[in-house]
């Protein structure tokens, strides 16, 4: 099973990402931490395929936390989280989706 940590202090925020991502990958396993302090202490028994980082935490920040990580586990995939990419792809996503949707209104109002 494909394992990913999610490392994000905001709790909405965290919740976004991990909605979105078992909406895309289904069968992947997530597991989320708050701080650094917290996925360094998760780190050692879940081993992560994946981390995603926030860049902003309390403490030391997520660049700091990935070389600290990357140290110990250089195998561990980290993708840095900044919420401006995050939303950017989000309303990618969401335009992807909903253009049949607006095909189609676009449609019925030219034959009105």
């Amino acid at each position: 099973m494909f394992k990913t940590m999610l490392v994000e202090d905001n709790p909405s925020f965290r919740q976004l990402v991990k909605n979105n991502l078992q909406d895309q990958f289904p069968s992947m396993d997530i597991i989320e931490t708050a701080d650094g302090v917290e996925a360094l202490q998760k780190i050692d028994s879940y081993l992560p395929n994946l981390i995603f980082m926030d860049i902003r935490l309390p403490g030391e920040n997520g660049l700091e936390l990935t070389r600290k990580i990357k140290t110990n586990y250089p195998d561990i995939i980290i993708i840095i989280l900044t919420r401006l990419s995050f939303l950017r792809a989000m309303i990618c996503r969401n335009i992807e989706k909903q253009r049949p949707k607006i095909r189609l209104i676009i449609s019925f109002r030219r034959t009105q």
